[in-house]
């Protein structure tokens, strides 16, 4: 049974585990840590609580409507990340018109909490930024289209190193697009700090696959 297994199956092989492993240890994680409390309770605040039929959908599954007491802390240790989660699945119509209406998602990529301006040539490179980073959502449509054709290409050709690539690009625009909405709706307080590095994958994205089909 111990046949030949091509390089790019072992590379995916070990990818998949790899992810696997990352996925547990960071389910285990994020329960036994505090940080994610603060980033809950802001997701309410500005997600959930403006909003009664929202609110009503956490009472349904057991969220108490005395906020103030110990029963709603336990519910709040215990059910809150995944009824939020469950939230999020469930209404899809929000999640794209939230994204739709946010800017971080074709935002500049110059960061904000750091003030340089006395770095030699630092205008000409912030030109030279946004002539390779457009602040557009063109970027997650050329993406899209870009897998759509690595993919295509792959089943025409079959061959398999172009299966590898199509793949790793699967993978990656997978990766990307779950960053970008954990890094979102995961805390509204300091989103612009959070999600940069996700917003710079899309990005780093079609350039990579534009040259690898090109």
């Amino acid at each position: 049974m111990g046949g030949y297994r091509s390089p790019w199956s072992n590379g995916i092989g070990c990818i998949l585990e790899s992810v696997a492993l990352l996925f547990v240890f960071g389910n285990i994680t994020s329960h036994n840590s505090t940080r994610w409390q603060p980033s809950i309770t802001h997701a309410f605040n500005d997600y959930i609580d403006p909003y009664p039929a929202r609110v009503e959908f956490f009472h349904k599954p057991g969220m108490p409507k005395d906020r103030s007491g110990e029963e709603y802390e336990a519910w709040f240790q215990d059910k809150a990340l995944d009824s939020y989660s469950r939230f999020l699945i469930s209404h899809r119509r929000f999640l794209v018109s939230t994204v739709f209406e946010a800017s971080f998602f074709k935002s500049d990529f110059d960061q904000s909490y750091f003030k340089a301006p006395e770095i030699m040539y630092r205008e000409t490179l912030l030109i030279l930024g946004d002539a390779l980073h457009p602040e557009t959502y063109a970027i997650y449509i050329i993406d899209f289209l870009l897998l759509i054709s690595i993919c295509y290409t792959a089943l025409k050709s079959r061959e398999q190193r172009v299966y590898g690539s199509a793949w790793l690009a699967r993978w990656m625009f997978l990766y990307l697009a779950v960053s970008l909405l954990l890094s979102y709706f995961g805390d509204t307080a300091g989103t612009r700090r959070h999600i940069f590095p996700s917003i710079e994958g899309p990005r780093l994205f079609g350039w990579m696959y534009l040259v690898i089909i090109s």
